[in-house]
Formats: structure tokens, sequence, C-alpha cells
């Protein structure tokens, strides 16, 4: 199904949200809302300048998670910095599953208790 710009806006806010609740001010953040050729949503960062971009796919299975995603892609710019060291160790592969296992562990922890915030 089609994310619309209301789906966007809500893309944008939850980001923010954790971006502050993570303390992540030394980012220069921007947002797209573009086609990710299958990902519901993507964390672009470069650790140079501190730039990132995160975005939301235009077509995803299932709308309801868009704050999750919010929540995930965040994670990953949070350790974003470690997975770049994990690359010069582990594959691509490795590095995608020990990133994973702690966001994983952090959308069932601190996600689930304070993501159901009311807005």
């Amino acid at each position: 199904m089609k994310t619309t710009k209301k789906d966007f806006e809500v893309f944008k806010k939850e980001s923010l949200y954790w971006i502050d609740y993570f303390g992540l001010k030394d980012w220069r953040v921007g947002f797209s809302h573009k086609d990710l050729d299958g990902a519901e949503a993507q964390c672009l960062a470069h650790v140079g300048d501190r730039n990132c971009t995160l975005s939301l796919d235009v077509e995803v299975e299932d709308r309801s998670k868009i704050k999750q995603w919010a929540f995930h892609e965040v994670c990953e710019l949070l350790l974003f910095k470690a997975s770049d060291l994990i690359t010069a160790t582990y594959s691509n592969w490795e590095r995608s599953n020990i990133i994973h296992d702690v966001i994983i562990r952090l959308e069932n922890s601190v996600f689930k208790q304070k993501g159901r915030r009311k807005k």
C-alpha cells in the first residue's frame, strides 16, 4: 500500500522524538520519502560530516509499523559508529546480524515501553 504525506509526517515526528530521546543532537538529520527498492525505511549516515538521511518507502506492506520503523532507523543511527567499527572485523552480513540483534532488543524493551506514549 502507498504511504501518504501524513504517514511521512508521522515517520518524521517519531524519528525526531527518538533522536531527542537518545541525544543524537550531534547529527544533521534530513528526511526523504522515496522508493527504497523493497526496504520499508532506511538510514544513510556519513560519520565524517555527521549527516544522515532517514527515509520512508513510498510503498509498504503494513503502514501500522511506521512508528516502529522510525525507531528502528534512529537505532541504526545510534549504533552507526559501532557498526562502522564492526565492519572492519566482520562481513557485512555478520555486522548486520550483530547490529539488528541489539536493535530488536531495543524494540522489545525501550520501544514497547516508551512507544506507547500519547501524541
